[in-house]
C-alpha cells in the first residue's frame, strides 16, 4: 500500500502544527480502512488470519529519517480515528529522543512512556486528555538511561499489552527506524507500521533499506505514506483536463 498525502505535511520540529480534522479528513480515513480499522464482521481477526493483512490495534509510525512528517501525520491519524467514533483512541510519544507530541497538543512532557516502562501497571496515571473526544494522549516523558535499553526489556511488551486493554486503537509517533535500532526493536512488536517518506527528498534506495530493516526486526510493514509532494502543474492547468 503506497499513498500519498493530500497536503504537504510539516514536520512539527519546523512550525508548530495545529491539530485539524478538516484538513486531509478523507485521507486519513482512506488510510485507516486500508489498515482495517475499524475492524468489522467482514474485516475482523477472523478475516484476516495472516498478522500482515489483519486489522490493527497497535500502529507505528516511522521513517527513514528526520523530519518527514511522522509526528503530525500520527496525531492526524490519531484524530480522524477518535472522531470516527469507533471507539478510545490513544496517541503515544515514542520517539523519546525527539518528543513532540506534548507540543502540538500544548501539554506536559512528563510523566509518560519513559516512566511507564518503569512502572507499566500505573497507566492510567500518566495518560493526559487531548481536548479531542475519545482521543487521549501519552507523551514521551524524561528519558531513563540509554534509548537502546529503553525498548530493549520486557516491560515494553507490558506496556503495549496493557494500551490494548484499554484502547482501541494504539498510534505511536515513532523515531526514525533508518536512525535508530530502538525503533526497530518496537516496530517488531506491533500490530503494523507505516513508513512515511518525503516525496524528493528520500531515495528509493534508502526508503527501500528502511523497509529491509523493519522487516528483519520482524515488523509488519503495512504500506508507505509519500508526504510532501509538489504538484508542480498549474491549478488551472488541471482544472481544465
Amino acid at each position: 500500500m503506497v499513498v500519498q498525502s493530500t497536503t504537504s505535511v510539516p514536520d512539527a520540529a519546523d512550525s508548530k502544527p495545529r491539530i485539524l480534522l478538516a484538513r486531509g479528513e478523507e485521507y486519513y480515513q482512506a488510510l485507516l480502512r486500508q489498515l482495517h480499522w475499524p475492524p468489522t464482521s467482514s474485516g475482523g481477526a477472523e478475516a484476516h488470519p495472516d498478522r500482515a493483512s489483519g486489522p490493527v490495534r497497535t500502529l507505528g509510525i516511522t521513517s527513514c529519517g528526520r523530519k518527514e512528517g511522522v509526528s503530525t501525520i500520527a496525531a492526524q491519524l490519531a484524530a480522524t480515528a477518535a472522531a470516527m467514533d469507533e471507539g478510545s483512541v490513544l496517541l503515544v510519544d515514542a520517539n523519546l529522543a525527539c518528543p513532540l507530541v506534548h507540543r502540538m497538543f500544548d501539554v506536559d512532557l512528563n510523566p509518560g512512556l519513559s516512566e511507564l516502562l518503569l512502572d507499566p501497571a500505573a497507566l492510567p496515571a500518566y495518560v493526559q486528555p487531548s481536548g479531542i473526544d475519545n482521543l487521549a494522549l501519552l507523551t514521551a516523558g524524561e528519558p531513563n538511561g540509554s534509548l537502546a535499553k529503553a525498548f530493549d526489556t520486557g516491560r515494553i511488551r507490558e506496556v503495549l499489552c496493557a494500551v490494548e486493554e484499554d484502547y482501541h486503537l494504539v498510534v505511536l509517533d515513532m523515531a526514525p527506524a533508518g536512525l535508530q535500532s530502538a525503533a526497530l526493536r518496537l516496530a517488531g512488536l506491533l500490530d503494523g507500521v507505516v513508513m512515511v517518506v518525503e516525496a524528493e527528498r528520500v531515495r528509493y534506495e534508502v526508503a527501500r533499506r528502511t523497509k529491509q530493516l523493519l522487516q528483519r526486526a520482524g515488523a509488519s510493514v503495512r504500506g508507505a505514506v509519500l508526504n510532501k509532494r509538489r504538484d508542480y502543474i498549474p491549478r488551472w492547468l488541471s482544472r481544465s483536463s
